[in-house]
């Protein structure tokens, strides 16, 4: 065979009619393998294997994955070169004996290191491949690595051939192929870019042509409203409309002939005219022209004041009684207090109230000699006489803790809405818990219609 025989490249694969291995001279049977994968991990029994003479390693995922040479059966020259940044590990065949020899080692051994971007030559006796060089030289930059000085010829040839071939070399074919071309990450276009122009309506990440654009852009100038020519409607029955035409900015309704104009026409009715056609009233059983007097005037507001909300008073007076704001109080002073047994309820003070719809409100005192104990008061209001409303009535109701050393406690009762339908007596209340000494009651119940 004459000249270079191109092998498979496939990982983990010696490729395929490389059997020729004899130490020609040039011009005899060479072979080569390209894109060798060193196998991950480093084991002997699934290292890639080399089966030819000039051998490129260009990939190795991690250090110390592996390569394996063939048998060593005497007369073999192999050339391998590792064109990664990780060193990979070549090993002897698997099940054989073989070693390698290193001129810089002191005894043979069954694997060795080959650094990133370096090659080293073997050559074989049966069952011994030796390292003929040293000092592999480098690659570098992509370049397939030239042979060791004291490689055979057509190994030589063969490596100088491949950097001849850019299609053999790494970084430096890439770069060139690649050169004046846009990345895929953001590129920026220069020229006239073309592309194909999505349909109508597209949504998606598809590029938009000037094409698309101009399309969409007379799509919605399309569907934009237009100005009325027509001109306003004054009346006639009301309705939404079905226009879709918008109004200008200056446009003017016609006269509505149906309404009086600012000028006050002669048609129009002034208040003396109206009050002239009214018809003639009646006070208490009068008719005509009517002059009233004082009494008329009262007569009028006894009689609507349960059906007429009132204006306030101007002056420091009482509301008469069934008038809202009517104002009731009764008291029970702090000189003459109810004595109080602890934990027994108490009424200290009750007012007749008639019906209607009253807010009741009040406070309740307390005289406080306990010998410097600590006690608990409390005051409600109910109509209930002396007992005591529950805890939840959460109007009129009141509770707090009296502090040791206290000679007296005033306890205000929130306010308490009370409904009536007819007169009910309604009381405020007191309670006090102590456990020796004495504690009187006092306070004040007081009450205002609401309606």
């Amino acid at each position: 065979m004459s000249g270079a025989t191109v092998a498979s490249g496939s990982h983990y694969s010696a490729g395929v009619g490389l059997q020729d291995m004899s130490p020609l001279v040039d011009g005899g049977g060479h072979s080569w393998g390209v894109h060798l994968c060193a196998h991950p991990g480093s084991n002997p029994d699934t290292a890639t294997p080399m089966r030819a003479c000039l051998n490129f390693v260009d990939d190795v995922r991690n250090p110390g994955d592996s390569v394996s040479l063939p048998p060593a059966t005497g007369g073999q020259i192999l050339y391998v070169l590792n064109r990664t940044d990780n060193g990979c590990s070549v090993y002897t065949a698997p099940n054989t004996t073989d070693t390698i020899y290193s001129a810089s080692a002191t005894s043979a051994f069954a694997v060795m290191t080959l650094p990133g971007r370096t090659g080293a030559l073997y050559m074989s006796v049966p069952g011994e491949w030796s390292v003929s060089s040293s000092s592999p030289e480098s690659g570098g930059g992509g370049v397939v690595g030239e042979a060791p000085q004291d490689g055979f010829g057509y190994v030589r040839y063969m490596a100088g051939w491949a950097n001849a071939d850019s299609r053999y070399t790494t970084q430096t074919y890439v770069d060139g192929a690649v050169a004046g071309l846009a990345p895929l990450n953001s590129p920026a276009f220069t020229g006239t870019p073309a592309a194909l122009t999505p349909p109508a309506g597209s949504n998606s990440a598809q590029l938009a042509t000037t094409m698309y654009a101009d399309r969409a852009a007379s799509a919605v100038a399309a569907s934009i409203p237009v100005a009325s020519s027509t001109i306003p409607l004054m009346s006639g029955s009301a309705a939404v409309g079905t226009g879709i035409t918008w109004a200008r900015a200056d446009h003017v309704h016609p006269v509505d002939a149906s309404r009086y104009a600012a000028s006050n026409p002669a048609a129009y009715v002034s208040a003396a005219g109206a009050a002239a056609a009214a018809p003639v009233q009646s006070v208490a059983t009068r008719t005509g022209s009517i002059v009233l007097s004082h009494s008329d005037i009262t007569d009028w507001a006894v009689q609507l004041a349960p059906y007429l909300l009132r204006a306030g008073t101007i002056t420091n007076d009482n509301a008469p009684a069934g008038i809202i704001g009517e104002f009731m109080s009764v008291q029970r002073p702090s000189t003459s207090p109810l004595s109080v047994t602890s934990g027994t309820s108490l009424v200290v003070q009750s007012l007749t109230l008639t019906a209607g719809d009253w807010d009741v409100w009040g406070a309740v005192g307390f005289n406080l000699n306990v010998g410097g104990q600590q006690s608990v008061v409390r005051g409600w209001i109910n109509m209930g006489g002396s007992t005591m409303p529950s805890i939840d009535q959460m109007g009129g109701n009141a509770i707090r803790n009296v502090p040791a050393d206290s000679t007296q406690a005033l306890l205000p009762v929130t306010p308490l809405r009370v409904s009536l339908a007819g007169s009910v007596a309604v009381s405020i209340g007191a309670l006090a818990t102590f456990n020796s000494g004495t504690v009187a009651a006092f306070g004040q119940l007081m009450a205002r219609r609401a309606r």
